[in-house]
């Protein structure tokens, strides 16, 4: 079942992901941002209006790129083996 209250325009958004309306905008750039237009947000028929969000995809993807980060940062932590 398909439902639209997992999109929330980007002050809310920012406020359920706990991060400022800034950084999510940042995040969602679409040069340097790594949320995808179309899929994590979507913006509106104007200029002026609102940028929606999918709240739960955003979610998603921010987890999984923790969980890179805490990876890449334990096996940057890792000792080298030392030969006997």
């Amino acid at each position: 079942m398909s439902t639209h209250s997992n999109w929330l325009p980007s002050p809310e958004a920012a406020r359920a992901l706990g991060f400022s309306i800034r950084t999510l905008k940042r995040y969602g750039h679409p040069d340097t941002g790594f949320l995808i237009p179309g899929v994590h947000w979507a913006a509106g028929p104007y200029a002026n209006s609102p940028i929606c969000w999918d709240v739960e995809a955003c979610r998603a993807v921010l987890h999984h790129r923790g969980i890179q980060a805490r990876q890449e940062m334990r096996a940057e932590l890792r000792l080298p083996m030392v030969a006997r």
